[in-house]
């Protein structure tokens, strides 16, 4: 019996969001999120580094009919800080959830992007499980 191969990943991930107007899109998560532009593949397909000068994760937008789900979120970021990003992004005009105590360690909040996709921030609050249980 043929034994199949793992599949290896190289760290790599694109994660597709279909939008109305690719620019209008673009402009936004540059702004808005701090994005990188990186190519345009066409007219209708562009890709963002998350990071800028990261090149292992990045957004491809894409002019499309397709919805994405707007019922829940696509996309979650991890971020250092979120008051510092909630702080940000209300300067910016964005509008944002307040910031939720999700569990012990994590918080998060909820914004839109202008094709109303749901993104997430959120941070792990990785400090509280070092406390002493009890209060010890």
């Amino acid at each position: 019996m043929r034994q199949i191969q793992d599949i290896k990943f190289n760290g790599k991930v694109v994660f597709w969001q279909h939008v109305k107007d690719v620019q209008r899109a673009k402009a936004w998560y540059i702004e808005v999120l701090g994005m990188e532009f990186e190519d345009q593949i066409s007219e209708d397909l562009l890709v963002l580094r998350i990071t800028p000068g990261v090149d292992t994760k990045k957004v491809a937008l894409k002019k499309s009919s397709k919805e994405n789900p707007k019922t829940h979120a696509m996309l979650d970021f991890r971020v250092e800080n979120i008051e510092t990003a909630h702080r940000t992004l209300l300067a910016k005009g964005v509008e944002v959830s307040e910031i939720r105590e999700v569990s012990d360690y994590r918080r998060d909040i909820q914004l839109c992007d202008p094709d109303g996709h749901v993104i997430l921030l959120h941070e792990a609050v990785v400090q509280r499980r070092l406390q002493p249980l009890h209060g010890e």
